[in-house]
C-alpha cells in the first residue's frame, strides 16, 4: 500500500496522537467555563475593591448594574466577591496604599451592598427544617463582613438569622433567653479579642437560662489550634455545613434526651 492509499483507507480515530489531541481539547473546553468563572469574579473582586474606595464618585447601584452586565449571581457578588474586594482593601491597607479613612468608608460601602443584595430575606419562607441562629461579634471586634456574608448564606439556605453586631455579653444573654435560638455562633477576627470571647462563653454558660450549643468561627482560626478547649465553645469551625450538621445532630440529641 503508497502513502496515497493509507492516507485514503485511514480514519482519524486509527491515529493515537489524533485520539490523544482530541482527548486534550476536550479536557481543555471541559476546564474553561470554570476557569473563565474564577478569572471573572477574580477581575470583579478587583474593580470592585478599587470602586468602593473611591473617595468620591460611588453609587451602589453601579456595582450592581456592572455585576448584571457580567451576569453574575448575588451569591457570586455576595459570597466571593464583597470577601475578596475586603481582602484586598486590608492589603492595600497593610502596604500604606489607603488610609484608615478610606478603608472604613470603602468597607461601609461593601456591607451595604450586602444589606442591598440581601433585602428579599424577609420575602423568603425558612426552610421546614431550618435552624434558628443568632450571630454575634463582641464589643470589641471590628469587622462586619465576614458575619454578613455568612448571615447571607445562612439565610438563603432556609434558616432564620437574628445577627447582633459588636454586642456586650448581657445583650447576647437577653437575646438567648427570648429568642428561643438552636444555636450561637460566634466570629471573631484577631488574638487581641480571643480572651473576651472566652470570657463572654463563660458567663454566656452561667447567665442564660437558655442554653443552646455555640459555634466559633472566624480568620483566628488560622492562627491558634486548640481554641474548642480554650474557649470553652462546642464547635470550632469555619465551614456553614459542619456547623449547620452539628447543630441538627445536638437538636436531636436533646429531643432523645427529653424523651427519655
Amino acid at each position: 500500500m503508497n502513502r496515497e492509499d493509507r492516507r485514503q483507507n485511514s480514519r482519524p480515530g486509527d491515529s493515537p496522537r489524533v485520539a490523544s489531541f482530541a482527548r486534550r481539547v476536550l479536557e481543555r473546553v471541559n476546564h474553561m467555563p470554570g476557569q473563565v468563572r474564577a478569572a471573572r469574579l477574580e477581575s470583579f473582586s478587583a474593580w470592585l475593591a478599587e470602586y468602593v474606595s473611591r473617595s468620591s464618585g460611588y453609587e451602589q447601584r453601579v456595582v450592581f448594574d456592572e455585576a448584571d452586565r457580567l451576569r453574575m449571581s448575588r451569591d457570586d457578588l455576595v459570597i466571593h466577591c464583597v470577601p475578596r474586594a475586603a481582602g484586598l482593601l486590608g492589603q492595600r491597607w497593610n502596604c500604606n496604599e489607603l488610609s484608615f479613612a478610606l478603608v472604613s468608608m470603602a468597607s461601609a460601602r461593601l456591607f451595604g451592598v450586602i444589606r442591598c443584595a440581601s433585602e428579599t430575606w424577609d420575602n423568603k419562607t425558612p426552610l421546614e427544617r431550618g435552624l434558628s441562629l443568632l450571630i454575634c461579634t463582641l464589643d470589641v471586634e471590628d469587622h462586619l463582613i465576614g458575619t454578613s456574608v455568612l448571615a447571607y448564606q445562612l439565610r438563603e439556605s432556609g434558616h432564620s438569622v437574628c445577627s447582633l453586631v459588636k454586642a456586650e455579653v448581657a445583650d447576647i444573654v437577653e437575646k438567648l433567653d427570648v429568642g428561643h435560638f438552636d444555636g450561637l455562633l460566634f466570629s471573631c477576627s484577631t488574638l487581641s479579642s480571643l480572651e473576651t470571647v472566652t470570657q463572654a462563653v463563660k458567663h454566656i454558660r452561667t447567665a442564660a437560662c437558655i442554653q443552646p450549643m455555640i459555634v466559633l468561627g472566624g480568620s483566628v482560626l488560622h492562627e491558634v489550634d486548640g481554641l474548642k478547649d480554650k474557649t470553652g465553645v462546642d464547635l470550632v469551625t469555619n465551614d456553614i455545613n459542619s456547623a449547620v450538621a452539628h447543630l441538627n445532630r445536638g437538636i436531636v440529641r436533646g429531643m432523645r434526651e427529653v424523651a427519655e
